[in-house]
This record gives structure tokens, sequence and C-alpha cells, in this order.
């Protein structure tokens, strides 16, 4: 038996599928972006065929008498989130294609095989496992884990390697704790992203930046620029000034650190360390904080009769008003609409 019900949101015919790998392509997504799909089922086959649109096909076997699952599935553009509840299960993929599978137990332990060897997931822990890795885990409760498919093509470009093409180093799967500040930067984001996909179907350029936030969070939780230290790096202020210069004429578009490093003819990596040492911020934090001084010069700009907060805050690449008037208030001590009044 299945069981589902289905919210679509906004038709984006113009936005490609996928980056380009056989999965991406061929996953069964709608004309119109699917936002929310929730559905059940008490047969392990008919579940797998249920995870086609936001994952490549899975064994997915019974391990005791009672099998159930349920889930929410978000596919996204270049990437995909869903939420699925087992219980007495066991999920088996040899040799992923074309994506990287990220899994974050919420409520009850995974149990995965790496190498041989059975390990505990930990709710607090994820698991990763990437191109060429065999998955398997193992579920016996009512487990729900928040889990996200990346484009291998689109998580390598945010790589923090030490060269741009250097990709992720590839490996066995790897179970890491989300207690560090970048492990809980990045369930902060996997969560909000969640969150807002649940609420409501997304712009276009909201969700690429989501994606983007996201990509980067992962990368700097599988290798963190910490320190911000640039000795060796030649022409450090030629290097900002050209990141800043990109950054200032892209405001209101859709903006990644790959962008920006390409821009100032450096490596992710590079780019990051520059930033941290000369602004004592990220690269997508001086891009937030560059955003809301440039809508601060809007208002105080603008005739409070002619132009609205909401304009303003789409201009310069805000989505949600409401998370927008929090962050101004939070940066400057008085909600934009006071500002605008001026």
């Amino acid at each position: 038996m299945i069981v589902g019900r289905l919210r679509r949101g906004y038709p984006d015919p113009a936005l490609p599928v996928g980056l380009g790998d056989a999965f991406w392509q061929a996953r069964p997504v709608p004309p119109e972006i699917v936002s929310v799909v929730a559905v059940s089922a008490d047969d392990p086959d008919q579940f797998s065929e249920l995870l086609l649109p936001v994952s490549p096909e899975l064994d997915i076997s019974a391990t005791g008498t009672r099998f159930r699952a349920s889930v929410k599935l978000a596919p996204l553009e270049r990437i995909s989130l869903f939420l699925p509840s087992l219980i007495n299960a066991r999920v088996r993929k040899q040799a992923l294609e074309g994506i990287y599978t990220l899994n974050v137990p919420l409520n009850e332990p995974l149990e995965c095989r790496i190498a041989g060897r059975h390990q505990a997931v930990e709710p607090g822990d994820a698991y990763l496992a990437g191109p060429e890795n065999d998955v398997d885990l193992r579920i016996g409760r009512d487990t729900s884990t928040l889990v996200v498919n990346i484009a291998a093509n689109f998580m390598d470009a945010h790589w923090l390697g030490p060269e741009p093409e250097d990709a992720i180093p590839r490996g066995e799967p790897r179970v890491f704790s989300l207690a560090s500040p970048a492990g809980r930067k990045l369930f902060g984001t996997l969560s909000a992203l969640w969150g807002e996909v649940l609420r409501a179907p997304l712009p276009t350029r909201a969700r690429l930046d989501f994606e983007d936030t996201l990509a980067g969070a992962l990368a700097q939780t599988l290798r963190p620029v910490e320190d911000g230290s640039t000795g060796g790096i030649k022409n450090r202020k030629q290097l900002l000034d050209q990141a800043k210069t990109y950054i200032g004429a892209h405001l209101g578009d859709h903006v990644a650190v790959p962008d920006i490093a390409r821009a100032a003819e450096t490596s992710n990596r590079t780019l990051h360390r520059v930033f941290l040492h000369e602004e004592g911020l990220t690269p997508m934090e001086f891009v937030a904080q560059e955003r809301l001084n440039a809508t601060r010069r809007t208002l105080f700009a603008a005739e409070s009769d002619g132009i609205t907060v909401t304009e303003v805050a789409f201009a310069h690449g805000f989505y949600h008003v409401g998370r927008f008037s929090l962050q101004y208030q939070n940066a400057f001590g008085e909600r934009p609409s006071v500002t605008l009044r001026r």
C-alpha cells in the first residue's frame, strides 16, 4: 500500500534538471519543480521506487516482520533532500554514481558498514558516502534521518582543496561529528533549507543560494579553513579587490564561492583564507554583510512612498522578508521600515 500527497512548486521549465551525471539527468522530476512529496509504503520494493526522484535506485530489504517506511521528498536543482522514517530496514547501494549522500539521524542511531566493520551513527553525527563508495545502512527502530544527495561535480566545485582542480579525496565512507563549529553550521544550514522547502516553494535564486551555502558548509566541515593565515599568498590586496569588485557588481544575483574565486583568479581555499585574515569573515558572510549594507543605502536614499521594503530586499538577494527584517534589525538596531520612513 502506498499513501501520499503532493505539493507542486513554481513551474521553472528553463532550469536544467541536473549537472551532467547520469543519475541527475535520468531522475524522474516532473516539468513543474516538486516542492514536497509525502508518501509511505509497507513494501521495500515499493518504497525504493518512491525514492527515485531524489535518489539512485537502492536495494532496500526488510530485516524484521514489521517493515514500515514513510518519507517527505524535496527534489531541487543540484541537490535533493528527503526525510525518511524507517522500521526494520537495510539500505544498500553498490558504487554510488555521480553523487555524495549525507545522512543525519535525528532521533535514533543508524548502523553503517565501513571497510567491513559495523559502526553506529548517533544523533549528532553524520554519515557521508561519495562516488564509488558502497553504502550499507541498517535501521531497527523507528528512525528518522535527514538525507541530502548532492551532485558530485557541484560538490567538487565547492571543495576547499589547495587548487581548484583538486576534488574531494575519494575514500571510504566516513562518520563525523556535528558538534564542531563547522558541523553546527552545516546542520543549521541543512535544517534551515529543509524548513524553507516545507514552508513554501522557493524562488529559483533562493534555492540556488541555499544549495551553494549547504555545499560550502559541507566542504568547510570536511576540510576546515580556520586560522585565515595568508603566508605565502602573493597579491593578497589585488585578490581581495577583484573579489570585492565581483561581489559588488552581483549583490542582486546568485553568487557562490566558486564564482568569486574565478573572478579573483584563485582557489576556493585561498579565497577563504584571505577573507578570514583581512575581513574576519568567510566570503559568503562578507556577501551577506554587503547585501545588508546595500539595502540600508537604498532605503536611506529612497522616497518612502515610492518603494517598499520588500522590493528593496528582493533587489538585493533577500527572498524571505521576515528573516531579512530580523537580520537588518540585528545589524543596524532598527527595522528596515523605520529606515525607509526617515
